[in-house]
């Protein structure tokens, strides 16, 4: 095969690439060349201890270090050369399995042990002490919520990683639905003193999705953002990302920069779901898979870190779509924000 064939391979991957020609690079690609690569080159000295296939011997993969940053090397004989392909090297968390199951066991017993603390102080309180009873009360009944939120999301997350979860498509004005539900989301994180800003666009925005599915993931999302809002401050952002997608973007600023690793499991856009160390973003990912969209996280220089649910704005087969108003049920909203939300939000007087 002649090089200028080979070149078009090369080329085709669109990112750093090149031959090895008699022990020298040969045909870099410009994306090869920004890394410092160059024709020429002898490849043991551009790949200290990397080793090259012989003619007929299988690919060959290892690692390395270019420009400050870890590269997958896969290296693979062709005739008379050997064509070398460089991926960034991902370092990703283990896959949602036992370690998630773990951490959100300790969740579950975390609960339990208030659960317990708030019965045994009213065990304990005198028949006339009314008030210091409708505070334990409001105690063991918001643990109660939290128990709820985690049984939820455990039989969600079961559901959508095991295939079973049906997608309920329905039309609707989405500038009306984050409204509503970004309205309610906004007066309860008010108790806590935290804001919340909506930012929603100006002329209605039309979409088919699962609109259930979807307010829970963003609940999911605004929690986390709440609880580690070291501001204070919150924004919830709705807009249209071309005319087929729909982004949802959460921002704060954490007191203390978030585990490096968590950045590296939800950094690049896939279509199955994602594990974590607990469940809430692995159950985002899922949510995001199942609908064919997207979960992303980042962080600026800043600190700000910035959560991004992308979905496709008519998802599921036209026909399956139909009209979707329903008013979402303010429950869910205690349920989901219940491990940051003050006590006296549980009342008991108040919820029946």
């Amino acid at each position: 095969m002649e090089a200028a064939a080979y070149q078009q391979i090369l080329a085709l991957t669109g990112g750093p690439a090149f031959a090895v020609w008699e022990g020298r690079l040969a045909l870099c690609t410009p994306q090869a060349g920004e890394l410092g690569l160059k024709d020429g080159a002898p490849f043991a000295e551009c790949f200290p201890g990397a080793e090259l296939p012989g003619a007929g011997e299988p690919a060959v993969i290892s690692s390395c270090r270019l420009a400050g940053q870890s590269w997958q090397l896969r290296a693979a004989a062709a005739e008379g050369t050997v064509l070398c392909f460089l991926c960034p090297e991902e370092r990703f968390l283990p896959a949602a399995n036992a370690r998630t199951v773990a951490h959100t066991a300790g969740a579950i017993r975390t609960v339990l042990q208030d659960l317990t603390t708030s019965l045994n102080s009213l065990a304990e309180l005198p028949a006339a002490a009314e008030q210091p009873f409708a505070g334990c009360a409001a105690e063991a009944l918001r643990s109660v919520y939290r128990l709820r939120r985690t049984a939820a999301a455990l039989e969600q997350f079961a559901r959508l990683q095991g295939g079973s979860y049906v997608p309920r498509w329905g039309r609707l004005e989405l500038t009306m639905a984050m409204n509503e539900l970004g309205g309610q989301l906004r007066e309860l994180l008010a108790a806590t003193g935290l804001s919340l800003e909506l930012r929603i666009p100006a002329r209605p925005l039309e979409a088919c999705l699962d609109w259930p599915l979807t307010a829970s993931l963003l609940r999911e999302l605004t929690a986390n953002a709440a609880a580690n809002a070291g501001d204070g401050r919150v924004t919830l952002e709705l807009s249209a990302e071309g005319p087929d997608r729909v982004r949802f973007t959460l921002r704060n600023r954490p007191g203390a920069p978030l585990p490096e690793a968590l950045f590296h499991r939800h950094a690049a856009r896939r279509g199955e779901g994602f594990g974590g160390l607990g469940l809430g973003l692995s159950l985002v990912s899922a949510g995001a898979a199942c609908q064919g969209g997207s979960f992303l996280i980042s962080a600026d220089a800043e600190g700000e870190v910035t959560a991004l649910l992308s979905l496709p704005r008519y998802g599921g087969e036209a026909e399956l779509c139909f009209e979707s108003r329903r008013s979402l049920d303010p429950e869910e909203n205690l349920i989901a924000l219940s491990p940051i939300l003050p006590a006296r939000l549980y009342r008991l007087e108040d919820l029946l």
